[in-house]
């Protein structure tokens, strides 16, 4: 399975996640969006987040790209590959799930 880039911000300015989580990087505390695709079911890694609308379950990173949670938080063996990839190639050494920790509402 290989990795790309996201197209342009310009091209792609919403994307819409499946299974989705909030993970922070460490040592940095950057927090990313991961989860699935919801058009191509891809696995997708966010730049990182500049804000998030909990209520409206959304938010924005760092690219100005807007990202819209749907359904309830969960994980997918793809986007676990994805992250994990990506991790090892920007030398992140830990990481912590804060899904819970935003979103206080019960998912299931």
């Amino acid at each position: 399975m290989g990795i790309r880039m996201a197209a342009p911000v310009g091209e792609q300015p919403v994307i819409e996640l499946l299974q989705w989580r909030i993970l922070e990087t460490a040592p940095d505390a950057e927090r990313h969006f991961v989860g699935r695709n919801v058009h191509s079911f891809d696995g997708r890694i966010s730049s990182p987040i500049q804000f998030v609308d909990t209520d409206r379950r959304q938010g924005i990173t760092s690219s100005g790209r807007v990202y819209v949670l749907i359904g309830p938080a969960g994980g997918a063996a793809v986007s676990q590959y994805v992250w994990d990839e990506w991790c090892d190639r920007h030398g992140v050494s830990g990481y912590t799930d804060v899904t819970d920790e935003l979103f206080q509402e019960n998912w299931q």
